[in-house]
């Protein structure tokens, strides 16, 4: 109804447009749904000042902006400005219409942007809470006019270039000329911003240790702001950069408590900046506060859904807490609104790939390379979209293209290929793509991310198990993936599926410890990085009618993973009984422990679980 109101109101046909904002305005009002309420009196509230009817104006923003107060929701109150503080007639949909938005450019980035994971700074100086758009957010002592400019352009030059030398040297002189500078010097709460946002990066090298007067500095420089949101969250960005970089993090003199303080205050000075709020959520974030960093980085989103790092924090925070689809919407949402941070755009990629969602992952492969040109992996992530959306020769250009641009290995570009012949009906190549496959060692894949690799033998199985299912090939295939550990489920239903039901088996996870000889190293199940192993646990999930049964069956498979000696170590039995067909169900991580690692004796504890603990590569 919205819409409809929307498609009225464009028809000029106001009484029927008001007559439906109105109703749900009550109605939405009543039922206390303040989220929907906000978006539908923004748009009554335009409505009416377009179609002339603005009796009523001042008391339904007035009421507007008391809820939206009391909720914190300062997005909405900066639309309600949108809506009433224009001499043009505002957007029905209560947003600022810019030409070019989304247009590619140079773009001014933030001092308050975080170091990024290379490790570079900022190119340039700007308000510390400027939106990454270059939408300046109003605060207090924000109108005055700076006047270090030119002198922290040149810091920050010569940051640039202490991060591209990687000189301790360099970085050192940057922090030396910034404790030159004096609250005399820095006289504007811009440059106040700007001299602090500069030393929490320098200090966040790690190279700096302060023995106080950094500390002391930076407290001396915000005193002058000490009632500005965005100075405080700064000071405290600068505290924490020290407080990790010095011995005793917890417990030092900068203590996690009193920089918590700073944060909070910062929030409740300055509720309009985004970078406050993520400066914020960045904090509660390193101290495993993973609920209040995501309230902040949601609401520093929500004020600016083009600040790309934002985005990136909140999605990241999703992630770790197995919302992948959570995560993805928000980066979808920043791209869609125009960022041009092409990191957003290449973690939509990932997520895409981990979500196996193919049609938005060739969307989002495009949006990269509008950023970044022509260049690898995205042809061999092409490629991958292209096979599974039923484009085999789409997928065979694309690892061309891969190939002509990638100095790496060969297998993800062959298993690609090899499955795109196959649909091609290319048997006599396709067999020789897939020897080719075979032929590259495990141990050679580091250039590829392990969720690639099992990806990667998943499909190659399933293509040669669907069309090759006698070959030798494949024999040497499942060969492989039992040693590695990476056999799909599949694998073990096809086995069970010959076989009659049973009732009353139990369901097992054990965990066995294998042994490892001299010759690990060269063997095909070792992956790049555990050629030094003298020993890995692994688990195993099996349907049988007794535990005895479940180890024998084990034991068996596991004989086929290595030839040296193995042993259960532990067993987690289901109490559910079950009317099933016995056997293997599933082939779990493999991690490998310290020699003197008492696996019993932290199990006992209930400190180590031995079905906890390790990471997502499955390796602690």
């Amino acid at each position: 109804e919205q819409n409809q109101a929307l498609l009225a109101a464009q028809q000029r046909d106001f009484g029927v447009a008001d007559e439906i904002l109105s109703r749900w305005d009550q109605k939405l009002f009543g039922l206390n749904a303040l989220h929907l309420w906000f978006e539908n009196r923004l748009r009554l509230l335009a409505l009416r000042r377009i179609s002339g009817k603005t009796d009523s104006i001042n008391a339904l923003a007035q009421t507007l902006e008391e809820k939206a107060d009391e909720a914190d929701d300062w997005l909405t109150i900066r639309r309600l400005d949108e809506v009433l503080g224009s001499d043009q007639d505002p957007s029905l949909l209560g947003v600022r219409l810019q030409e070019g938005v989304s247009s590619a450019g140079s773009r001014s980035v933030s001092l308050s942007a975080e170091v990024d994971s290379e490790g570079d700074p900022p190119e340039s100086v700007a308000n510390p809470d400027e939106s990454e758009t270059g939408e300046t957010v109003t605060h207090p002592f924000g109108d005055e006019t700076p006047v270090m400019t030119d002198q922290l352009d040149r810091i920050v030059e010569s940051l640039r270039e202490a991060y591209s030398e990687q000189s301790e040297e360099s970085i050192r002189e940057v922090v030396d000329e910034l404790l030159r500078v004096t609250p005399e010097d820095a006289t504007t709460n811009s440059d106040t911003c700007g001299v602090l946002n500069l030393m929490s990066m320098a200090v966040a090298t790690k190279v700096i240790t302060d023995d106080g007067s950094i500390w002391k500095w930076a407290n001396r420089i915000a005193a002058p702001f000490k009632e500005n949101g965005v100075v405080l969250s700064l000071l405290a960005t600068v505290g924490n950069e020290i407080r990790l970089a010095s011995e005793d993090p917890e417990e030092g003199r900068i203590t996690p408590a009193r920089l918590e303080q700073l944060f909070r205050k910062s929030l409740e000075l300055e509720k309009n900046g985004p970078q406050t709020y993520a400066r914020a959520g960045g904090f509660f974030l390193d101290r495993e506060d993973v609920g209040e960093a995501e309230k902040c980085f949601a609401r520093g989103f929500k004020l600016d859904r083009k600040a790309g790092n934002i985005a990136l924090k909140l999605a990241g925070v999703y992630s770790m807490t197995d919302r992948p689809r959570d995560a993805l919407h928000v980066l979808d949402l920043c791209l869609r609104e125009g960022t041009e941070n092409p990191e957003v755009a290449w973690e939509s990629v990932m997520l895409a790939f981990q979500l196996r969602q193919f049609e938005p992952m060739l969307n989002y492969l495009n949006r990269y390379e509008e950023f970044v040109g022509e260049s690898s992996p995205i042809g061999y992530y092409r490629g991958l979209a292209n096979l599974k959306m039923d484009q085999p020769q789409l997928a065979l250009d694309s690892i061309q293209r891969e190939r002509e641009l990638s100095d790496a290995g060969e297998f993800h570009c062959c298993v690609v290929e090899y499955c795109a012949l196959v649909a091609l009906g290319q048997k006599a190549e396709s067999t020789r793509v897939a020897d080719k496959c075979l032929s590259s060692p495990i141990r050679e894949l580091d250039y590829l991310p392990l969720a690639d690799i099992t990806y990667l033998f998943e499909i190659f199985w399933e293509t040669l198990h669907e069309n090759e299912p006698q070959s030798d090939q494949l024999a040497a295939l499942e060969r492989r993936l039992l040693a590695c550990g990476w056999m799909p489920d599949a694998y073990f239903d096809g086995k069970r599926s010959a076989a009659e039901l049973v009732e009353q088996v139990r369901y097992y996870r054990l965990l066995i410890q294998q042994k490892l000889g001299d010759d690990w190293g060269e063997h095909e199940g070792c992956h790049p990085g555990q050629e030094d192993w003298n020993n890995y646990y692994a688990e195993w999930g099996v349907l049988a009618d007794s535990e005895e049964r479940a180890r024998e069956e084990v034991l068996r498979i596991q004989s086929l993973c290595y030839s040296g000696y193995a042993e259960v170590v532990d067993v987690h039995e289901e109490d559910q009984l079950f009317t099933d067909v016995p056997g293997i169900v599933w082939q779990g991580a493999r991690y490998s422990l310290p020699d003197d690692f008492d696996l019993g004796e932290e199990a006992d504890e209930g400190e180590g679980d031995p079905f906890d603990g390790e990471d997502e590569d499955g390796e602690y």
